[in-house]
């Protein structure tokens, strides 16, 4: 579920008809739809979810223009240019009516979800290729849960803390306090600490081995010299680690060997965030 940068978009692929729309205005260009921070102004991409939209785009040299919404702004502007929500529950678990990545193209398309805005780009700008037919993201995806999920009580305290604008904080709190039946405080007791750590081990050791054996050459992504979706799945995770917190990010590339070196790999890609 990375280095700083000083300047301050997991599941199998769903069919991508639910959650895209064709609304009457067109925009002029790609729009990306992203999270801001505090951390940065004017504000700079730190959402793994949103990294894994932003990475296909800068990848495949796509122009585009970001649109940075506060929570509270998500649900009305992406139902203002034609997105049906998420259903209440995902195969995750609950999730929110709205979510970011969310893309909005210059022919009036609108789509949801960074595992449907890949393929709706692959078709759009086919070259470079992101070669999904690998499948390589879908077992991402679920390992990256394995390390993301038992992580929860570590990751949402900082997010809270260091990410969130201060007049977004209490709303994002809000909403969270009411999913867990608890304060994020003690929810971060009951879950964060060493222990959620040691919880993601396995999680980490499933993606190491992930990493290893799909290896077709010494290169540094999965299968070696040649990128794909999967490495940015994990390099999404990777940067935004590093972007929440820096010892998040000096704590992963110590608990798996090789995400370092994949998540170095992508590095120019990570250029673009804003």
């Amino acid at each position: 579920m990375l280095h700083t940068s000083p300047r301050v978009d997991t599941r199998k692929y769903i069919p991508v008809a639910r959650n895209i729309a064709k609304p009457k205005m067109a925009a002029s260009q790609i729009t990306l739809y992203d999270l801001p921070t505090k951390k940065t102004n004017p504000p700079t991409c730190w959402s793994p979810n949103v990294w894994k939209a932003r990475l296909v785009l800068n990848y495949k040299g796509t122009p585009y223009q970001t649109t940075f919404l506060k929570h509270p702004d998500i649900e009305p502007t992406l139902s203002s240019i034609g997105i049906t929500p998420n259903p209440p529950m995902g195969p995750a678990g609950p999730q929110s009516r709205y979510t970011v990545p969310a893309i909005h193209l210059p022919d009036g398309t609108a789509v949801m979800d960074s595992a449907r805005i890949a393929p709706i780009l692959e078709k759009s700008h086919p070259e470079p290729s992101l070669h999904l037919e690998n499948g390589l993201h879908e077992q991402a995806g679920p390992i990256l849960g394995q390390v993301a999920r038992p992580l929860l009580g570590v990751f949402y305290p900082l997010i809270m803390r260091e990410v969130l604008l201060d007049d977004v904080a209490p709303y994002w709190r809000a909403k969270r306090e009411a999913a867990f039946g608890c304060t994020i405080e003690e929810f971060e007791a009951a879950k964060g600490g060493e222990g959620a750590w040691q919880a993601a081990q396995p999680g980490f050791d499933a993606m190491e081995k992930f990493l290893k054996d799909n290896k077709k050459d010494q290169g540094p992504f999965i299968l070696g010299s040649q990128v794909c979706y999967g490495d940015f799945i994990i390099a999404a995770m990777a940067e935004s680690m590093s972007r929440i917190n820096q010892a998040l990010y000096d704590r992963l590339i110590a608990s798996c060997v090789g995400v370092q070196e994949l998540h170095e790999a992508c590095r120019e890609w990570f250029e673009k965030d804003t």
